[in-house]
């Protein structure tokens, strides 16, 4: 399973992933940002994420060459955006808590955060 949140802060779209980014998981992940005017705007932290597969590395990579970048703030995930060669955003820990849940706007931080938790074989 794979658990995304989406997050506006600093003129940019955070988007926190946690769990297994393999198979239509990652597929999903890819529809999610394909409709975006403005892929340079994410920066995926991928510091929550377990495992990657071959599916998931061809989003990665994919996510790339859109101009998304990326943060690891684990030995995983910095090993995967070495190993893919994946554009580390400035700042580390730029990702949400994937603790929380829900939508919440935060006018203290500007911060507008939303969960999704899905399952793709059910969609």
């Amino acid at each position: 399973m794979l658990r995304m949140e989406f997050s506006e802060r600093r003129n940019r779209i955070i988007v926190g992933m946690q769990g297994h980014f393999v198979g239509d998981f990652a597929e999903h992940a890819r529809r999610l940002i394909v409709g975006s005017k403005t892929p340079s705007m994410f920066v995926v932290d991928l510091s929550g994420v377990i495992y990657v597969d071959a599916a998931g590395e061809e989003v990665l990579v994919w996510f790339k060459e859109i101009g998304v970048t990326f943060t690891a703030d684990s030995p995983y995930s910095r090993d995967v955006c070495t190993g893919l060669r994946l554009p580390i955003a400035c700042e580390q820990s730029y990702g949400p808590d994937l603790r929380d849940s829900g939508y919440m706007h935060s006018p203290e931080t500007g911060s507008t955060t939303g969960i999704l938790n899905a399952d793709v074989t059910q969609l």
